[in-house]
């Protein structure tokens, strides 16, 4: 089995190991036929990639000889290139948001993003030109992994390490300015899939020095306790101020969950410390909540039929913001929770789109572990490969591309594609 698919199915297993410990338990009594679905998801996907890129080797050659070879100097131009526009695109965005539409940043997080989607949901079109350009350039930071994980031997370590500090601003922000996690999700995923290339290229695994290792602990560290202050923040802002155990229970009877009684005993007995469980506990559930809505689709299939599609429900919003389609509706049965990929499809079109869904992502994914093997690949081609391990490796939370940053993401890529189209990683 290919790096790519056994990372997916690690993928898979430690997403149901979350949902083992999560303090939380379906109401429900489908859960059992979710794990079935889910597996055969991961199995049927598995093989679906693993023919096809067994059909593509036997009847296509691999390409090997028919690019440039990379020019000295280039991942230098594309890490300073990548971090100014997605400084421009910070810029941009922080205009529209602060100057155009007024949003307060001065109190809690969780406020102005409130009152960032109140503005979006009232507001026909874009807010401002700032905005679409700061959308379409802010995440171009992503771009900046590529040759900092692909082809790393070309780079100087401070060369590195300055641009992962500058990374990691821009990560941080463009969070911050939407007040959510997804963008931090997003990062680490296609981190994960360059990473793949790397090895499924016949890369060896990384090797840090103790300083790296440092460096790499804080800025995670950083991260981590960002995430639980924006779970906190949230906290704050429900009914004047709640305890991490009764937001915890409240978020999960919003996720149709019913919550384990240890939580708020801990919380009585320890404070400080249940409460910070109980905040953590919170974050597990919200990465593995996705198999309970799954569960909550086969319980009340009847209760959305008249529901509007889920799947690309944010790039429609996009189209119809621009003028291109008319206004979309997003007002689904158990809207504003995950659903996961495989819950999506089956939410869409019953058994019939899941089966279709599975066909379709194992193909990508055989075509994809069929490019890795070209002696030498463009930023496009990586772009399509790292765009589609990305949703698989998210497949068990939702589907990446209605995460609101990955059409812009995808749209980087073809733009640094074309700007960059001597760029190759090689064999």
């Amino acid at each position: 089995m290919s790096y790519s698919l056994r990372v997916f199915v690690g993928v898979w297993i430690l997403y149901f190991l979350l949902v083992l410990l999560a303090p939380a338990y379906s109401m429900t009594s489908e859960m059992n036929q979710v794990v079935l679905l889910d597996a055969g998801f991961v199995t049927l996907t598995s093989l679906v990639a693993v023919l096809t890129n067994y059909f593509l080797e036997k009847k296509l050659r691999v390409d090997s000889g028919y690019y440039l070879q990379q020019v000295q100097g280039i991942s230098d131009k594309l890490i300073r290139l990548t971090l100014l526009l997605a400084l421009v695109g910070l810029l941009a965005l922080m205009f529209d948001k602060i100057q155009v539409q007024h949003i307060d940043y001065s109190g809690e997080l969780a406020r102005a993003r409130e009152e960032w989607r109140e503005l979006g949901e009232g507001r026909e079109g874009v807010s401002s030109p700032y905005s679409m350009i700061g959308y379409a350039l802010s995440t171009c930071f992503i771009l900046t992994l590529v040759p900092l994980m692909l082809n790393p031997m070309h780079l100087r370590p401070v060369k590195i390490g300055f641009a992962l500090l500058g990374l990691f601003f821009f990560l941080m922000l463009n969070s911050i300015l939407i007040g959510g996690r997804s963008i931090i999700l997003l990062t680490l995923c296609f981190a994960v899939a360059f990473y793949v290339i790397r090895r499924e290229r016949g890369g060896k695994a990384y090797t840090f020095s103790k300083k790296t290792k440092m460096g790499l602990l804080i800025l995670g560290g950083v991260a981590t306790i960002y995430i639980f202050y924006v779970f906190m923040s949230r906290a704050s802002a429900t009914h004047d101020g709640v305890s991490g155990a009764e937001y915890l229970e409240a978020m999960q009877e919003y996720m149709e969950l019913k919550t384990a009684a240890w939580p708020a005993q801990l919380e009585r007995t320890f404070p400080a410390l249940g409460s910070l469980v109980a905040f953590g506990m919170l974050i597990i559930t919200y990465l593995c909540h996705s198999a309970f809505i799954f569960a909550e689709y086969l319980q009340h299939q009847t209760d959305y039929a008249g529901d509007p599609f889920i799947l690309f429900n944010h790039m429609r919003g996009i189209f119809a913001k621009l003028g291109l389609i008319g206004p979309q509706s997003t007002d689904w049965f158990l809207a504003g929770r995950f659903p996961s990929l495989p819950g999506a499809l089956f939410h869409d079109g019953g058994y019939v789109l899941l089966f279709v869904g599975i066909l379709l992502l194992g193909g990508l994914v055989g075509v994809a572990n069929f490019f890795i093997k070209a002696k030498q690949m463009s930023l496009m081609r990586i772009g399509f490969v790292s765009s589609v391990y990305t949703i698989l490796f998210l497949s068990p939370l939702l589907f990446a591309a209605d995460i609101m940053s990955f059409p812009f993401i995808v749209f980087e890529f073809i733009m640094f594609g074309v700007l960059f189209s001597k760029f190759r990683i090689t064999k």
